[in-house]
């Protein structure tokens, strides 16, 4: 493989984990949004923060 191979296969999978991020925090409670951006920004590491993080409690279960 070439160095632009690996540079592509390299973007395609750092995006990916990106958008991956974005939808776990979602559903965790937390901006989606912002933890894609923060992935792009950080990776990996981000995206392994956003795993250790507790989820955000729902208002129901907080009790307004």
């Amino acid at each position: 493989m070439n160095g632009d191979g690996f540079v592509g296969l390299f973007l395609l999978v750092w995006i990916s984990i990106a958008i991956l991020s974005g939808g776990l925090a979602q559903s965790r409670g937390r901006s989606g949004w912002r933890w894609f951006l923060a992935t792009l920004l950080a990776g990996p590491l981000a995206c392994a923060v956003l795993v250790v993080w507790p989820m955000v409690p729902s208002r129901n279960a907080r009790g307004r």
